[in-house]
């Protein structure tokens, strides 16, 4: 083994021993790093080889973690395509996590944790319109915040 490659190595194993990566996004950081795109892929390849990366399960579990940080289907799916997922992945694994109960169940809880800055709003308006924006931007879609405010209570 070359020298160059021995660099390469312990660069690959430096960066997934601090946190699990997709195949494209390890070799992206490589590729910063200044390696070639091709060494970079094919240590990717080696280390799908060797077992340290595994686009699948990582696919889980970074959909787990967003979705109990409170995350919508929305935000999930530009989260996981920017760490390099491919798309189909990426819907596979939304549909096993995602019937829409569960999203509304999801967002019910987001908001709930909300209520106590929303409750500082006296105008009941301005308080709903807010709530539906704060779900929004946690990439919820218009369906599961309708599920989620039939159970707002205006007065709370």
């Amino acid at each position: 083994m070359t020298e160059d490659k021995q660099k390469l190595m312990k660069t690959a194993f430096r960066l997934l021993s601090r946190r699990p990566h997709s195949r494209k996004e390890l070799i992206n950081k490589l590729t910063i790093r200044g390696y070639s795109f091709h060494d970079a892929a094919a240590m990717a390849k080696e280390c799908e080889r060797l077992g340290y990366i595994n686009d699948e399960l990582f696919a889980e579990d970074y959909l787990k973690e967003l979705a109990q940080r409170g995350q919508g289907e929305m935000m999930i799916k530009m989260k996981m395509l920017k760490k390099g997922l491919p798309m189909e992945l990426i819907e596979d694994k939304l549909s096993e996590l995602n019937t829409m109960s569960l999203e509304i169940e999801r967002a019910k809880t987001v908001l709930a944790a909300k209520m106590t800055a929303l409750n500082r709003e006296t105008d009941t308006r301005k308080r709903r319109d807010k709530a539906y924006r704060f779900l929004a931007s946690r990439g919820f879609n218009s369906e599961a915040i309708r599920g989620a405010m039939e159970g707002f209570n205006e007065n709370n």
